[in-house]
């Protein structure tokens, strides 16, 4: 069984994170609730993430890009041979194509 942690007294939690009221919520309140969470929660990529920082830079010699042996190209004994600078650029070139048919397969209706 789970046990409940306190919160320090400095730690706000945010009002939809708050545990339900005992009762419940009539139709307008929700939409009242959802609606000004939908302005005041949000994303935009743009604005939230630093693109220029280090750690979103892509390096297509990056040891993560490699396939494992679980995949076809990644288990011959050719691909194995290859230096891991270029199996990684092998798997990042594989990658864009792979996102271009996704997007295409997304977009169909």
């Amino acid at each position: 069984m789970e046990t409940a942690t306190a919160l320090d007294a400095s730690v706000v939690v945010p009002e939809e994170e708050r545990a339900l009221p005992s009762r419940r919520e009539t139709y307008a309140e929700l939409v009242r609730r959802l609606s000004h969470q939908s302005v005041v929660k949000h994303f935009d990529a743009y604005a939230d993430i630093d693109w220029d920082a280090a750690e979103c830079q892509i390096d297509p010699a990056d040891p993560r890009w490699e396939l494992g042996v679980d995949d076809a190209l990644g288990a011959t004994s050719w691909y194995r041979a290859q230096p891991p600078e270029v199996r990684a650029r092998i798997c990042f070139q594989l990658i864009g194509p792979f996102m271009k048919s996704t997007l295409h397969l997304d977009s169909m209706p």
